[in-house]
């Protein structure tokens, strides 16, 4: 993998107005052929892409909670995040518990240095 600085998007990124967090990617294989580059300026999740990421974002979250947590629990955490007083009420260790996965915490304790 070779990696190189674009001039372009350093400056871009300092420029107030813009705050570019851009980046392309070209995959040159060994017989020579490419892939790319593809460029993007505004990854999602960039503030002027805002909009578009939070259904993904989202979506995201709702598959961990599907995946680590029964139903009661999960729809218990959907409620809570988006109950933004209730949210902002809780003390953050007690969030913390309710969204770690048991089977996470097993799986640290388990691993030296992990804790």
């Amino acid at each position: 993998m070779e990696v190189k600085k674009e001039g372009r998007y350093t400056k871009e990124y300092m420029e107030p107005e813009k705050r570019s967090i851009g980046n392309f990617v070209e995959i040159v294989f060994k017989d020579g052929s490419t892939i790319g580059p593809i460029a993007l300026d505004y990854p999602v999740g960039h503030a002027r892409r805002r909009e578009e990421a939070i259904p993904l974002i989202a979506k995201k979250l709702r598959k961990y909670l599907e995946d680590h947590f029964d139903e009661a629990r999960e729809s218990k955490i959907m409620s809570l995040i988006e109950d933004h007083k209730a949210l902002a009420a809780m003390p953050v260790p007690e969030f913390v518990d309710m969204t770690l996965a048991q089977g996470l915490i097993v799986r640290l304790a388990r691993t030296p240095g992990s804790v």
